[in-house]
């Protein structure tokens, strides 16, 4: 499960995109995101470099990575691949709304497709558009952040749950393929994650370049006596199993010293989200071990920190062994130290005593299956293989620099071996942005893949070509479990948009998963058959089929985000009146109003039961007043 695809021998030629730098600007409240690789700060060793790499900063050195990338075209039509450089810079999708991405200045109702505008004018030689020729599954967009749960609701322009993208590969720096809390169901929300988004190892601390003297997730015999055995960085959490699990590790830490040290993860003064990198990385490159507890994400940044510093993760659920599955295969288990979370907060297990009875042995056997393997994780500063080649010079020229600088044979030996290992690996390999296409591109050649996004597009196009509908939807819909069409006033039905109804139905709406409906013409009929229902809200793109006894005029449809629930991954379920707690990917723009009026709707039965297709009001909702 967790072996990468088979990537083809060559690299795939990438198209990227021209768009406007407005698609890619950072807000004002975003102070930590945006500015690639970041700043150099103090190293823990004079052969390196490292760089204060916040959290979300991934979005722009991925773009200048792409523009830079040895197998880029200029060609559509030579193109294996296409990047969509429009990315998120919202450090909480639901909050500071007004502040969001908004690239093109049009018009409410036109800034929904300005993207697809742009996307769907890159034709191939057949004249079709690229986003189309292979269902969209040829294409890769980012998210900057932690995927479905953190994008929250959609911009203007993006929406990465949007069904025109059809099958496009979502990266994110984080997945959710496995159960890590009680709130996030194994089931439908799980299997959603997967099939939107791929996780990408997050923007680190450490990137090879071209100056690169030591490699330092390499294993170093040099390290002094006195370093410590295990590093805990961890801020504290104020509830849930992550702040049991953290108050658990501080204790042990602090009754293992002197084996354990710990450092506050924000410098004394430091704004929010700046933290101390450089008295972070000294303590992850000195330490054998680094704890890395779950936190607001099952994912966590310091397990990449410490694997390019060659500092051994010690984590506390399986499931964190599921992320980045990519870029790490069954050797992560060779590379990492499971322990149960449950035993460590109930204090049956203390990790400091644990960790310190480990044989040397297999420690050293972690450490050098970490120098083999952790090139994949690190994002070079620039091209892979012109970093390969200046590695290479660096190993000559450092061999014979120091050769009488008072450091041992071996040590020089060890050094000047491990630039040139990483040399040949980001030659045969190369970093993470390399793994990435290679591993993007074997997606996209599953037919299945570009089959299923071939049908999802096709829907989307029929959605768009809605007759008589109005943009937007009646109201919020509050009773979807078990709504009745004798009493109830609102209820809302899934869509099946693949021959796997539930992995597509909506999760909250139907936990069964079974639904028939697919277009807005059996979301009508649903409603004809329905007793209460006179107006029926169409989504494909939320994969759903809302219908109402009232609605307000075409007008007064409800089509701003603010005043809706967001879309949101954080709580699947329903209160204790059968109503959901959030309502997934939910965003009005996406949504078209149409009229049902009651006296067609016997006719409508009728008429279907002998066998014809039903029908609606010929009037335009659009032209309602007072519908």
């Amino acid at each position: 499960m967790l072996h990468p695809p088979p990537l083809p021998s060559t690299c795939p030629r990438l198209f990227v995109h021209l768009l406007p730098d407005g698609y890619r600007s950072t807000s004002d409240v975003d102070a930590n995101v945006g500015r690639g690789i970041g700043q150099p700060v103090k190293s823990p060793d004079e052969g390196f470099r490292i760089y204060d790499g916040q959290h979300y900063q991934l979005g722009e050195h991925f773009y200048k990575r792409a523009l830079s990338y040895r197998c880029r075209t200029l060609d559509p039509a030579d193109a294996d691949l296409f990047f969509v450089p429009a990315f998120s810079h919202v450090s909480n999708g639901w909050t500071n709304v007004k502040k969001r991405m908004v690239a093109d200045n049009m018009s409410t109702a036109s800034r929904n497709d300005a993207l697809f505008t742009r996307l769907r004018s890159v034709r191939s030689r057949s004249g079709e558009s690229v986003l189309e020729a292979r269902g969209g599954a040829d294409h890769v967009l980012l998210s900057t952040r932690d995927g479905l749960p953190q994008d929250g609701a959609p911009f203007w322009e993006l929406d990465y749950a949007d069904s025109r993208l059809g099958a496009a590969t979502r990266l994110a720096i984080s997945e959710f393929r496995s159960v890590w809390h009680a709130e996030w169901p194994s089931s439908s929300v799980g299997r959603a994650a997967a099939d939107q988004y791929q996780s990408v190892p997050y923007n680190a601390v450490v990137h090879a370049d071209i100056h690169m003297r030591l490699v330092p997730w390499q294993h170093l015999p040099a390290r002094r006596r006195d370093n410590p055995l295990v590093a805990y960085t961890a801020g504290s959490r104020r509830i849930g199993e992550a702040a049991l699990l953290r108050a658990a590790l501080k204790r042990s830490c602090s009754n293992g010293r002197p084996w354990c040290d710990t450092r506050a993860p924000e410098a004394k003064g430091a704004g929010l989200g700046e933290q101390d990198f450089s008295g972070i990385s000294a303590l992850y490159y000195a330490a054998t071990y680094c704890l890395q507890p779950i936190g607001d994400t099952i994912s966590r940044k310091g397990v990449v920190d410490a694997l390019l510093l060659g500092c051994i993760p010690v984590l506390f659920h399986p499931g964190q062994l599921q992320q980045w599955g990519w870029f790490w295969g069954a050797w992560v288990t060779n590379a990492t130290v499971l322990f149960n979370m449950t035993e460590v907060i109930s204090g049956a297990v203390d990790v400091v005593q644990q960790l310190r009875g480990i044989a040397p042995a297999r420690v050293a056997a972690m450490r050098e299956t970490i120098s083999r393997r952790a090139h994949a994780f690190q994002w070079s500063s620039t091209e892979s293989l012109v970093v390969a080649a200046a590695l290479r010079s660096n190993a000559h020229d450092y061999g014979a620099a120091e050769s009488s600088a008072g450091i041992t044979r071996k040590h020089i030996a060890t050094r000047v071996a491990g630039l040139r290992a990483v040399a040949a690996a980001l030659e045969a390999e190369g970093d993470a942005f390399d793994v990435t296409m290679r591993a993007a591109w074997e997606l996209s050649l599953r037919q299945a893949t570009q089959q299923r996004g071939h049908r999802v597009q096709r829907l989307s196009r029929l959605f768009e070509r809605i007759p008589h509908a109005a943009m937007g939807v009646c109201e919020t819909p509050t009773q979807v479990r078990r709504a009745n069409c004798d009493r109830d006033d609102m209820g809302m039905w899934p869509l099946a948009l693949n021959t796997n109804p539930a992995r597509w139905a909506h999760p909250l709406a139907n936990p069964t998963g079974v639904s028939n409906l697919v277009t807005s013409r059996d979301c009508v009929r649903a409603c004809e058959d329905c007793t209460r229902c006179r107006y029926v809200s169409y989504s494909l793109a939320k994969r759903t089929c809302a219908w109402f006894a009232h609605c307000p005029a075409p007008g007064e449809l409800k089509t701003d985000v603010g005043s809706l629930l967001h879309r949101s991954f954080t709580r699947a379920g329903w209160d204790e009146r059968g109503a959901p707690q959030t309502w997934l990917w939910h965003e009005a723009k996406t949504f078209k109003t149409i009229s049902v009026p009651k006296q067609n709707q016997s006719a409508a039965r009728s008429t279907r039961a002998r066998g014809a297709l039903g029908g609606t009001d010929n009037t335009p909702f659009t032209k309602r007043q007072g519908a």
